[in-house]
């Protein structure tokens, strides 16, 4: 093999290892934060959970640096997600012809990412009462999911599938809530609905609020 096609795959190869490093780690972090909590959460054991050395994890930064990686994992079950828009969710979303189609995608989507990652929003809600660092992400992440939910909201408008006599605001902030898992936790854990069931109330609270009167 000539010497810079060599160069270019070891180089390839190493960024590819580097990327499954990482997305290990942040499993790790994610299963960790949700099972034992974040303040109980060391270095250590999310390397010993993610099979790397500790320093490993030291050079990825702070233990409350690991919270947006993990936070992809909770979502998408993925990490490294580049672009938001870019996910096989959202595509998903987009092949829709009309807002019954797309809430099915909806609700397969927050009902799978709840179940997975309820415990890990919890604990990292938790942990911001008493860490400003952490307090820090969890606004930021607050934010960010706004952001999303109206741009969502806005898209569907644009396709002419949502109501009219309702704001864009007031419809993001409802979707946000309906998918939301606090609510989640509330009906499955405390009301004690099965998935099954889940699925069904939340498919019913989307066309509910959101359709088209």
């Amino acid at each position: 093999m000539p010497e810079g096609k060599k160069r270019s795959y070891d180089n390839s190869r190493r960024s590819a290892q580097a990327r499954l490093t990482r997305t290990e780690v942040y499993r790790a972090a994610f299963r960790l934060f949700g099972e034992q909590g974040y303040a109980a959460t060391s270095l250590p054991q999310i390397a010993a959970a993610a099979g790397v050395s500790v320093e490993t994890v030291r050079k990825m930064g702070p233990k409350s640096g690991l919270l947006g990686g993990a936070r992809e994992v909770a979502v998408f079950d993925e990490s490294g997600v580049d672009d938001m828009l870019d996910t096989t969710f959202l595509r998903e979303v987009a092949a829709q012809q009309d807002l019954a189609g797309a809430v099915d995608v909806l609700v397969d989507f927050y009902a799978t990412s709840n179940q997975r990652a309820a415990a890990f929003w919890q604990a990292w809600r938790a942990a911001a009462a008493g860490d400003p660092v952490v307090a820090a992400a969890w606004e930021r992440e607050m934010a960010s999911a706004h952001g999303g939910f109206r741009t969502g909201i806005e898209y569907a408008a644009g396709r002419g599938w949502l109501r009219q006599d309702v704001s864009v605001e007031e419809l993001a902030a409802t979707l946000w809530v309906l998918a939301a898992s606090e609510t989640y936790t509330r009906l499955t854990v405390d009301a004690g609905l099965t998935d099954e069931d889940y699925r069904a109330w939340l498919r019913r609270m989307l066309l509910e609020q959101l359709a088209p009167r």
